[in-house]
C-alpha cells in the first residue's frame, strides 16, 4: 500500500512538473508574439524554409507571419516525398509568398537531380519580382540553361563532376563579381566566354582550354588553376592578383602595368616563372608569398637562385614583403636575402615560421644581419600555426 501512494505521488509530481514547463512554454511563446512583425520575421528568416511555415499553427498571430519572411530556403533533402512534389511545394510557397523585398532566395537539390528549365525560369522569376539580393540554386542541367536576370553583380557557378557542359558562355551586363568552381581538376576541356564589361573580381577554380573574357573593368583575379591559352587583355588593368602553384607558369608571360598586390602558393622549383612575373609587373608595391617545399628538397640542400637582373619591381616599388611556411631551407633563405639585398624601398617584411625554426635562433638572428638595401625595412616574425606574433 505505502508503495502504491509513493508511485501515485510521484507520478503527480511528474504531472506538475509538466504543466509548469506548459506553461513556461506558453509565456515564451508570448513574449515572441508581443514582439513586432518585422522582428519576428527576422527571427524566421535564420530557419528552412519549411520550418517557418510550421510556425503558422502556433496562434492567430503567427498565421500569416511566415508569409513575409525576407529569406527563402528550399532543401529537398529535408523534404519527405517525391521531386515533383517538393517542386509543386515550392510553387505553393511562392504563390503565397506577401515578401516584396527577399534577402536571399536558396534552392538546394540534394543529391544532385535534373530540374526542368521552365521551373528554373519560374522560380528565378518569382525572385527577381521579390527584389532578390543573394540568388543560390544547386541544381542540375543537361545543358547550360538560359536565365534572364536583369540586374546580377554576384554569380558563383560551382560545376560537378561529369555535368556533360563542355562550354559555358556568360553574357551578364551588370555582372560585377564572378566565382567559377570545378570538383574536377582533372578536367581541362572546357570552353569558357565571358562578356562582362563591369566585371571587377572573378575567382577560377575551372580548369579551361579556351578562355575569353571581355571586360575593362577587371581590377581583382583569384586563380586556382592552370589557364591554357594566350595572354589576356582583360587582366592587363588588374591590381590585385593571387595564382596557385598550378596557375603561376600559365600567367608568367602576362605584363600587369596596374599591378600593386601579388599573392602566390609556389615553390622554389617555380621561381624561374616568379621572376619573369616580377619582372612584367613594375609597379607592385605588396608581395605575399606562401611557400611550398617540393617533396624532392625535404631533407636535402637546394641551390635554387634567382638571376642577377633584378625586377624593376623589386628595386623600385616593392614595400611590404609576406611569407608563410618558412622553414629550414636553403632556398628560402637565398629569397630572403635576395630580397633584403635588392629591395630599396621595401618598409615591413612578416616571416611566419614553423615552431622547429623558432627553436633555431642563431638562424633568425643570420637572417637579421644580412645585407640590407632599405634602412627603413623592419621585420617581424610569426607562428604559422597560431599566427602569433614572437620576439628574438
Amino acid at each position: 500500500m505505502a508503495d502504491l501512494v509513493q508511485r501515485l505521488s510521484k507520478k503527480r509530481s511528474v504531472e506538475k512538473e509538466k504543466e509548469k514547463d506548459m506553461e513556461k512554454g506558453q509565456k515564451h511563446i508570448d513574449q515572441l508574439s508581443n514582439l513586432p512583425d518585422s522582428i519576428i520575421c527576422h527571427i524566421l528568416s535564420f530557419l528552412p524554409t519549411k520550418l517557418s511555415v510550421a510556425t503558422s499553427t502556433l496562434s492567430k498571430r503567427w498565421k500569416h507571419l511566415w508569409t513575409a519572411v525576407p529569406v527563402l530556403s528550399f532543401s529537398s533533402a529535408e523534404f519527405i516525398g517525391t521531386l515533383g512534389s517538393f517542386v509543386d511545394s515550392i510553387g505553393k510557397f511562392l504563390t503565397n509568398c506577401q515578401a516584396q523585398n527577399v534577402y536571399q532566395f536558396t534552392i538546394d537539390f540534394k543529391p544532385f537531380l535534373e530540374v526542368d528549365e521552365e521551373h528554373l525560369g519560374t522560380w528565378v522569376a518569382a525572385a527577381v519580382e521579390r527584389n532578390v539580393q543573394e540568388l543560390k540554386l544547386s541544381l542540375k542541367f543537361s545543358h547550360v540553361p538560359t536565365v534572364r536576370l536583369p540586374v546580377l553583380e554576384d554569380l558563383v557557378v560551382w560545376r560537378i563532376l561529369d555535368d556533360g557542359i563542355l562550354d559555358m558562355v556568360i553574357n551578364i551586363a551588370s555582372l560585377k563579381r564572378l566565382n567559377l568552381r570545378n570538383s574536377n581538376y582533372e578536367a581541362n576541356d572546357h570552353g569558357l566566354l565571358i562578356s562582362a564589361p563591369l566585371l571587377e573580381r572573378i575567382e577560377l577554380s575551372q580548369n579551361v582550354l579556351n578562355f575569353q573574357i571581355d571586360s575593362s573593368s577587371l581590377v581583382e583575379a583569384i586563380i586556382d588553376i592552370h589557364v591554357t591559352c594566350e595572354p589576356i587583355e582583360a587582366f592587363a588593368n588588374l591590381e590585385f592578383l593571387s595564382l596557385s602553384e598550378y596557375a603561376l607558369d600559365g600567367m608568367a608571360f602576362h605584363e600587369f602595368h596596374n599591378l600593386v598586390c601579388l599573392e602566390t602558393t609556389t615553390s622554389c622549383a617555380n621561381w624561374d616563372d616568379l621572376e619573369e612575373l616580377l619582372h612584367g609587373s613594375n609597379n607592385l608595391k605588396t608581395l605575399v608569398y606562401h611557400i611550398e617545399v617540393p617533396i624532392l628538397h625535404r631533407g636535402h640542400n637546394c641551390d635554387k637562385s634567382f638571376s642577377k637582373t633584378v625586377p624593376v619591381c623589386v628595386s623600385a616599388s616593392l614595400k611590404a614583403l609576406k611569407l608563410t611556411g618558412f622553414i629550414n631551407q636553403n632556398c628560402n633563405w637565398t629569397f630572403i636575402q635576395y630580397m633584403l639585398k635588392n629591395a630599396k624601398f621595401l618598409e615591413e617584411v612578416k616571416i611566419r615560421t614553423s615552431s622547429m625554426l623558432k627553436k633555431r635562433r642563431s638562424h633568425i638572428r643570420n637572417m637579421l644581419n644580412c645585407p640590407r638595401a632599405s634602412t627603413e625595412c623592419q621585420i617581424r616574425f610569426f607562428l604559422d600555426s597560431t599566427g602569433e606574433e614572437y620576439r628574438l
